[in-house]
C-alpha cells in the first residue's frame, strides 16, 4: 500500500528536495556506492556535496556523480517501508528505506 508523504507532494517525477528527507536517503545512497566498489574518497566527496546543496536543489545520482556525470534522482514509487528512486540520466533504479 502506498503512503502519502506530508512534507513533499509525490508524483512520479518529484525530485528529492527536502533536506530532512535526504539524510536517511543519503545513507542508503552511500551504501549503494560501497556495494558497487566505489573508492571511499569518492563516497565521502559525494556525501559532502549532497549535504551542501541548497534545499531547492534535487539530490544528485551518486552513480553518475562518481563517474563525473550530472544525474538527478526522482521518486518513482512510494511504498510502505521504502521508496524507489530513479536517475533521469543513467536510468539506475535504487530502493531506499524510509525513515520510520
Amino acid at each position: 500500500m502506498c503512503e502519502a508523504r506530508h512534507d513533499l507532494p509525490l508524483t512520479h517525477s518529484d525530485p528529492l528536495t527536502v533536506v530532512s528527507d535526504r539524510l536517511p536517503v543519503l545513507d542508503e545512497l552511500l551504501a549503494a556506492l560501497r556495494r558497487r566498489g566505489a573508492p571511499e574518497r569518492e563516497i565521502q566527496h559525494f556525501r559532502r556535496h549532497a549535504l551542501t546543496l541548497p534545499v531547492e536543489a534535487a539530490l544528485p545520482c551518486p552513480l553518475c556523480y562518481v563517474n563525473n556525470r550530472n544525474g538527478v534522482l526522482s521518486v518513482i514509487a512510494d511504498e510502505a517501508g521504502f521508496e524507489r528512486v530513479r536517475c533521469g540520466r543513467c536510468g539506475e533504479h535504487l530502493n531506499v528505506r524510509k525513515n520510520s
